[in-house]
């Protein structure tokens, strides 16, 4: 593996709103942040009153070096694209790409004691990115095209990366689609099987695959168009989060739990080809559990976004592994990990962030408390939610949320805990 020194860039790249490239030297800078903190003072009371609503967004002080015989003339037209409206894109040497906002800058002049380098003394903010203020329909929608740009590219570099040139090759393949598939029969299967229509398509879906990965040479494109359709099918049967997303993630991890294939030989780099082509929808599947999804509480909501993020962290830990297992070959065996996919399948997980962020604003906070005395589940529902609900719905809610069965349901002895949502 790379050490850091080989990590770090030796230049900061800078993109304005309108295109103009500019390269420069950098030696360091500091990130500071700040938080947002309402003080409240009151007359002949000592000390404030101190509300914390966060965090500001990042700064980024940066001094930059242009050096050469046109140092001068690049710094000038540098300074000149400081003048256009909108955010710039920065590659950082250490931090990566950051979209960055100009706030203020002063060019070092000193010809006599550095006449080869021009030095600019500059500083940035992060705005908001419009996945946080983007509406929940615009959010959703990002979501739907990212989806399918994630499938395009899976598509495209599963097509790319495998080899079928000896028999052993289309056998990996063939191997590693059917192990997937049982693991599908294990996780996804019964989810499937809730909507009769559903399981009727999975099936036929399921024969297409098999009917291609028994030929001679397999048609990488039937395979993963099978592949991301057979995911998606189970997500259609419900808008309930939890009953989709457990079985999705455990199928992921059923995946991604064994040791990354070795030796580092083609016929295995067609396997973890195949493996990462299978994430890749799992990855785009979540995107429609996340939108369609019927959420009733807010942590109910925070903690999807959670749950999804750290199953994408877990998938890129695995695959990274791999990839590292394949290192020592040479350039052309080399298995790289999500080479096209990363950055689509990155931004479609930040666009399922920010949609789960934003209707979280809406939705209900949980309450919990402990019952001092018996007490009636519907004397609850009717004094925290105002009434039973259309349909009893509020009581039914009650019950639900907290798993009340048999004489729970007439009565709730003291001591006992109970959620509500306000």
């Amino acid at each position: 593996m790379s050490d850091w020194q080989q990590r770090i860039r030796p230049e900061i790249k800078f993109t304005s709103p309108e295109g103009n490239i500019f390269i420069a030297l950098w030696r360091s800078n500091t990130t500071p942040q700040e938080k947002k903190v309402a003080i409240f003072n009151y007359p002949k009371i000592n000390g404030s009153v101190i509300q914390d609503l966060g965090v500001n967004s990042t700064r980024y002080p940066m001094t930059i070096y242009f050096e050469g015989a046109n140092n001068d003339l690049e710094a000038e037209l540098f300074q000149a694209a400081l003048n256009e409206t909108g955010p710039w894109t920065v590659i950082h040497p250490v931090l990566g790409e950051k979209i960055l906002q100009p706030l203020s800058f002063s060019p070092d002049i000193n010809p006599t004691g550095s006449g080869n380098i021009t030095v600019i003394i500059t500083e940035w903010i992060e705005p908001i990115s419009d996945i946080v203020i983007g509406s929940v329909q615009e959010l959703a929608a990002k979501i739907q095209a990212q989806q399918d740009a994630l499938n395009a590219q899976a598509a495209a570099q599963f097509s790319e990366i495998t080899n079928q040139e000896a028999t052993a090759e289309v056998l990996a393949i063939t191997k590693e689609s059917e192990n997937i598939l049982t693991q599908y029969d294990e996780f996804l299967d019964d989810l499937a099987k809730i909507n009769a229509d559903v399981n009727a398509q999975v099936s036929a879906v399921k024969q297409g695959i098999n009917d291609t990965i028994i030929q001679p040479i397999i048609n990488t494109q039937a395979v993963v168009g099978g592949f991301q359709e057979l995911l998606e099918l189970p997500s259609l049967v419900s808008n309930d989060i939890q009953a989709r997303l457990s079985p999705y993630i455990d199928f992921a991890v059923s995946l991604i739990t064994t040791p990354p294939p070795v030796p580092a030989n083609v016929e295995n780099k067609n396997t973890i080809a195949t493996q990462e082509m299978t994430l890749a929808a799992v990855t785009g599947t979540l995107g429609t559990i996340a939108i369609t999804g019927d959420f009733q509480t807010r942590s109910e909501a925070i903690q999807t976004a959670a749950d999804i993020n750290n199953i994408f962290t877990e998938i890129t830990n695995y695959l990274d592994a791999s990839q590292v297992n394949f290192s020592n070959n040479s350039i052309d065996n080399q298995y790289f990990s999500q080479s096209q996919t990363y950055s689509d399948a990155a931004l479609l997980i930040a666009f399922i962030s920010g949609y789960l962020l934003k209707i979280s604003l809406d939705l209900k906070i949980e309450k919990r408390f402990v019952l001092k005395k018996d007490r009636a589940p519907i004397e609850i529902t009717i004094k925290e939610y105002g009434d039973l609900g259309d349909n009893d719905s509020n009581f039914d809610l009650f019950i639900a949320s907290n798993n009340l069965k048999g004489n729970d349901i007439i009565q709730l002895p003291a001591g006992r805990e109970v959620v509500v949502y306000v």
